[in-house]
């Protein structure tokens, strides 16, 4: 995924999720990457 703007939302298992960008975090083992938020909409 390069940029959560490109996928606002999306549906999993049957439940509609909208992504947010949280930012770059050290990942342990990883590096630094971008990590998002996945919250569920009503």
């Amino acid at each position: 995924m390069e940029d959560a703007d490109d996928f606002p939302s999306l549906t999993i298992n049957h439940l509609p999720l909208t992504i947010i960008s949280r930012g770059e975090m050290e990942i342990k083992g990883k590096g630094m990457m971008k990590t998002y938020f996945l919250e569920r909409l009503s």
